[in-house]
């Protein structure tokens, strides 16, 4: 089946209170202890079933649990599917996604990444994966088999910079999440970049002149990213 446009995917996500977020659908539910999340996370595996367990994570704490759907970071109607029957189990037994945005939930729905400026890519990659016991995905990235870790990508600069900073952290968040989370950002003594490329991505800058980019999905599907 084709993937759907970032578009077509968060309009899938959002009857079920759930967000789109680097090529995942998203959810954190609220809990009060390590027992209920394994009760919710119990009826998510249960409903995906062995078929679908590839497309589903399930993240628990003692008070909250996430819920990550996508096919390698790609979302088709098999993973629309899959939201719809997980989300709905989830909520008929009582639970509801926290919402979305630090304004109304701390810690809301992020996705986080490192990135490295490099001018040769494949003559570092060996490095990193043995550095970090990563796994090399198909499109080059490193990814941590035990789905705990960041995903590292390459970003290949010609000529690469030289100076400081040449690894930054890139944290995607929920579309509606993002003008506050560069807000605040900015009201801590960040500026904005000449990089940036809003709202696909905020390069935000500390007064050291250390990076940190706030991403999201929109705005690129009109750029062909």
């Amino acid at each position: 089946m084709s993937p759907l446009s970032r578009r077509e995917a968060q309009d899938a996500a959002q009857p079920y209170e759930w967000r789109f977020v680097l090529g995942s659908f998203e959810a954190i539910y609220p809990v009060a202890s390590i027992t209920e999340a394994s009760a919710l996370a119990a009826i998510a595996t249960k409903v995906a079933g062995r078929s679908s367990e590839h497309r589903l994570q399930v993240d628990l704490r003692g008070d909250r649990v996430r819920v990550s759907i996508s096919d390698r970071g790609t979302i088709t109607p098999h993973e629309v599917d899959l939201l719809r029957s997980v989300a709905g189990a989830i909520e008929k037994r009582g639970w509801h996604p926290a919402p979305a945005t630090e304004r109304e939930f701390s810690r809301p729905v992020m996705v986080l990444e490192w990135c490295i400026d490099t001018a040769n890519a494949v003559a570092i990659r060996d490095f990193w994966v043995a550095a970090l016991s990563y796994e090399v995905a198909p499109d080059g990235s490193l990814i941590d088999p035990a789905g705990q870790g960041p995903s590292v990508w390459f970003q290949e600069m010609d000529p690469v910079r030289r100076e400081r900073n040449r690894l930054h952290v890139d944290i995607s968040v929920a579309h509606d999440e993002a003008p506050l989370r560069v807000a605040r950002v900015l009201a801590a003594g960040g500026t904005l970049g000449p990089t940036s490329r809003e709202p696909a991505y905020s390069v935000l800058i500390d007064r050291e002149g250390n990076e940190v980019c706030i991403c999201t999905w929109t705005g690129r599907d009109e750029r062909g990213w």
